[in-house]
Order: structure tokens, then C-alpha cells, then sequence
């Protein structure tokens, strides 16, 4: 393996990736990290200078010491075992963050290989086995290598998080005002649907999509929600006579490696995840493409259970009212891969970050209603998001027929 001991190793840039929990410390030789960063993941996880940390204890939350530093390095050739073949065939794989980690080598010490994709370059990471300090290694300065290690850090920063053992909900979320409302559901319900056009049509402001993460803020105990900045599914459903349609249509957008082209909004087209077509965007993209804005650490207000039914001609909001916290546990995120690398591998320190307090009783006191609603909500959605605010607000069910 490459080893950048403490004489050769030449660090360019040096930061901190802020969470709601804790922080990330970077010393990267590698150009462009740093403004990646800021663009793709605010303000879910932030960028800020080393010097606000110094003299902080490690691991003690946002605003303090970071628990972890991953160091950036650019190398000719990357270091990887003869046998590379044979550890392939013979050890797991992660799927982390769109990306593909083989676990070539597990003890003491770890090291993990990524072969890279279309628009990541090839890189590894290695360690000492619960150490505060992770090395990233690149083969050249390309924006394939930056890509490959904002990848990787948005991952380390978000285990950090999840790593307080905090009941990750699989959903979206938008704010109003300072308050947030939970949007919940299984895959193809309609969540990241409702959180777009909420955002876009109905004036509020992004808060997370796909994970919500509850946490008691460490400076005063009050339960806040933010997520993690992965990557944003757009439904092309949801964009017909969207006014952002064109500019999803045109801007060149990351994962699609250009612009997307003219969007498919068969109005034939059935529901369901199986039949759904994606576009696919960074925070930052989204944000930019719509004009949304963004929040993070917002109280929570209540919670939406959505269904989305093709056939149905308006929408119905019932209850349950809140203190019922039967939806909690249906409602939970996978974050096994997350857990795999703090767990198990023991990639990252084992501290518990601040914030981490129990916060099930305050989720189960929360207003919660069901929505079943219909494509009306693309043409009339400011008064269908009224109504469902209403709802949450009274606790009474509300229905339009149509």
C-alpha cells in the first residue's frame, strides 16, 4: 500500500466537513474537494475553515473537534495487493453512496478498493481499525479523483452521524417557517414527489430527501430533523407542466454525465416504482435547477404517511392523530451499509457524537396523517398542500372528491 508519512505527505487544503452531530476534519492534496463539498452537499453538511476547532475536544459535536480526519492523496499508481483478483472474488462488497468498495484487506488494519465508474476515478482507503485517521489515495488530479473522494467523504461524515444510533426514517422533508413536515413512506409512495413540489410550488424550504434523521440539538435538547446529502430522484411525473421541466431537460447534470433530453410525461404511463422514470440530481443541482431553497435542523411539526393512486381523482387526508407511534418502526432506513463500516469494519472511531438522546417519545407525539391522492395535485397543489397542513394542524381528516 502507499504510505504518505509524515514528511511526504503535502497537503493543499485543509477544512472541515460540518454534520448536525460532529465533524469531518480534510488535509487533502488533491485541488477542487473543498468546493465540491460546499456545491453538493450544503447545507445538509457544511464547509468551514480548520481554525474554528482548534483546542475543541474530538468527537464532542458540531461546533467542537472533529472525531475523524481523512487525509487526500495523489499518487502515481495506486497500491494494491498482487493478488488483487483473488481478494476480489473472495471478500464483500459495499454499495455505498453510488459507489463500489471491495474489502481487500480486514484486521488490524483495513483497506478498501473502488475500480472507479464513469464518472468517478479509482481510488482506496485504508486505516487502522478504529483509528481517527483514514487515508484516501487517488492516481492523478482529474475530476474523476474529486468526484471518487467527495463520494467517499459525504459516506465517512454521514456513518458519523448514524453512528449515534439514531432512528434514520426513510423519507423526505420540507420546512416552513422554522417548523418541518415528515414525509414517510415505502418506495414508489410519493414522498420525494411531494417533498419537489412543495418546495417548488407551495413555498417551502428543502430539508432532506430518501433519509430523515431526528437528533436532539446538543445546545439546548430540541428535537431537529436534517438528512443526508445524497442524491435526489425527481419524478418525471411530477414535472409535467412543471416550470423547471425545460431546465431539467437542458442543464447538464452529473449523474447522467450531460444534459438528460426531452422528459417522458406519458400521462398513460402507470404508477408504482416499477413503472416510475427518475431524473437524477445533487442537492445542489436540485436547488439550482428549481430555485428552492434549504434548511437544515428544523423542528418537526408533523408527519405525512402519502399514497399515490393514478386512478383517483382528487385526494383524501385521514387521520390517526399523534401519540400513536405504530408508524415509527415501518418507517425506518436501511443504513446496514453505514452500520457495516462503523460496526464492523470499525472504519471510524466509536465515539458517540453529541445530540444522540432518545427521541422516540418526542416522534410519537407528533400529529400524523394519511394522504391518498391523485395526478390533481400537479395542477392544483398549493390548495392540496393547505389542506394538508390544515390537517396537521387541527388533527382532523380532510377529503375533496372529485
Amino acid at each position: 500500500m502507499a504510505n504518505h508519512s509524515a514528511g511526504a505527505y503535502s497537503r493543499t487544503d485543509s477544512f472541515d466537513l460540518l454534520t448536525a452531530l460532529g465533524s469531518v476534519r480534510v488535509e487533502s492534496e488533491l485541488a477542487g474537494v473543498r468546493d465540491a463539498l460546499a456545491e453538493e452537499c450544503a447545507p445538509l453538511f457544511r464547509v468551514a475553515p480548520p481554525s474554528a476547532f482548534r483546542g475543541a475536544p474530538a468527537g464532542a459535536g458540531a461546533g467542537s473537534g472533529p472525531g475523524l480526519t481523512v487525509r487526500v492523496g495523489v499518487v502515481s499508481r495506486l497500491d494494491v495487493p498482487d493478488d488483487l483478483a483473488d481478494h476480489l472474488a473472495q471478500t464483500p462488497v459495499l454499495d455505498l453512496d453510488a459507489s463500489r468498495y471491495h474489502i481487500v484487506e480486514f484486521g488490524r488494519r483495513f483497506l478498501l478498493w473502488s475500480a472507479g465508474d464513469s464518472v468517478a476515478a479509482a481510488m482506496t482507503v485504508r486505516g487502522v481499525r478504529g483509528g481517527r485517521v483514514v487515508q484516501v489515495d487517488v492516481a492523478g488530479a482529474s475530476p474523476g479523483a474529486v468526484r471518487a473522494v467527495v463520494r467517499w467523504l459525504r459516506f465517512a461524515a454521514a456513518a458519523r452521524m448514524t453512528a449515534a444510533d439514531l432512528p434514520a426514517l426513510h423519507g423526505s422533508a420540507v420546512g416552513h417557517d422554522g417548523r418541518a413536515v415528515l414525509m414517510l413512506g415505502d418506495r414508489g409512495s410519493g414522498k420525494s414527489t411531494l417533498m419537489m413540489l412543495a418546495t417548488t410550488l407551495a413555498g417551502c424550504d428543502f430539508v432532506t430527501d430518501d433519509v430523515v434523521l431526528p437528533y436532539r440539538d446538543p445546545a439546548d435538547g430540541t428535537v431537529r430533523v436534517t438528512g443526508l446529502p445524497k442524491r435526489i430522484g425527481v419524478s418525471v411525473a411530477a414535472l409535467e407542466g412543471h416550470p423547471a421541466r425545460e431546465r431539467f431537460e437542458r442543464t447538464p447534470l452529473r449523474h447522467h454525465g450531460g444534459p438528460y433530453g426531452p422528459l417522458d410525461v406519458d400521462p398513460d404511463r402507470a404508477w408504482g416504482a416499477e413503472h416510475r422514470v427518475r431524473v437524477h440530481c445533487d442537492v445542489g443541482e436540485f436547488l439550482a435547477l428549481t430555485g428552492a431553497r434549504a434548511v437544515g435542523g428544523v423542528a418537526p411539526a408533523g408527519v405525512v404517511l402519502p399514497c399515490a393512486r393514478r386512478e383517483m381523482r382528487g385526494w383524501l387526508i385521514e387521520g390517526p392523530a399523534g401519540g400513536d407511534a405504530s408508524w415509527l418502526p415501518r418507517h425506518r432506513a436501511s443504513t446496514r451499509q453505514l452500520k457495516y463500516v462503523t460496526d464492523f469494519l470499525g472504519l471510524l472511531p466509536d465515539d458517540t457524537p453529541a445530540g444522540s438522546g432518545d427521541v422516540t417519545a418526542a416522534l410519537a407525539a407528533l400529529p400524523v396523517v394519511r394522504v391518498t391522492y391523485g395526478p390533481d395535485v400537479n395542477v392544483d397543489f398549493t390548495r392540496f398542500w393547505d389542506d394538508v397542513t390544515s390537517a396537521l394542524a387541527a388533527a382532523t381528516p380532510v377529503g375533496v372528491a372529485r
